[in-house]
């Protein structure tokens, strides 16, 4: 157990293991950004490391590849929310309140950005 996955008494947070979640919380998601860039190099190594079209593995070959490829998408999408929310929380050093409106604030953009963005429009309409 690290010190990040240590329990805090009186903390239920993501991370925590009492709260039963399997997410990383606190300071962890800046170092699951960090492995991004350490996926992404590996990403790099198998692409150029694929085979032929006709080689009998390709099928087993591509479909690693799109999980690894998957696993570093969700790591950076992850770290680059922490930064969001960072931002967010040092409106606490001026007032509480600022600090609410903040978090409402960034978990609106963040909602517009995933589910309301043109490029998920694209992206689910299957055209370009």
């Amino acid at each position: 157990m690290s010190l990040w996955d240590t329990p805090v008494p009186g903390r239920v947070a993501p991370g925590n293991p009492a709260s039963g979640s399997r997410q990383p919380g606190g300071g962890q998601f800046f170092v699951v950004l960090s492995k991004t860039s350490r996926v992404r190099d590996y990403c790099i190594v198998v692409i150029g490391s694929a085979p032929l079209e006709e080689a009998p593995d390709s099928a087993d070959f591509a479909s690693r590849a799109s999980g690894l490829i998957g696993l570093g998408a969700r790591h950076f999408d992850r770290g680059v929310r922490t930064y969001y929310y960072a931002l967010a929380a040092t409106a606490w050093f001026l007032h509480p309140i600022l600090f609410m409106i903040s978090t409402v604030w960034v978990t609106g953009v963040l909602i517009r950005r995933e589910f309301r963005s043109r490029a998920r429009a694209v992206l689910m309409s299957g055209s370009g």
